[in-house]
């Protein structure tokens, strides 16, 4: 039988920093917040 494993915030944070991954973490978060930002310029609705 499968246990279950509990990951934390702070878990995943970790993991991003020790696998050099944060400028990829930081671009994807810039790049989101710039879509989102535009579709509320233009009038777009998010449909989620």
């Amino acid at each position: 039988m499968s246990k279950l494993v509990i990951v934390s915030p702070e878990d995943i944070l970790y993991h991003i920093k020790i696998s050099c991954q944060i400028p990829n973490l930081l671009e994807a978060i810039a790049t989101r917040k710039i879509i989102a930002d535009t579709a509320v310029k233009e009038g777009i609705k998010n449909q989620c």
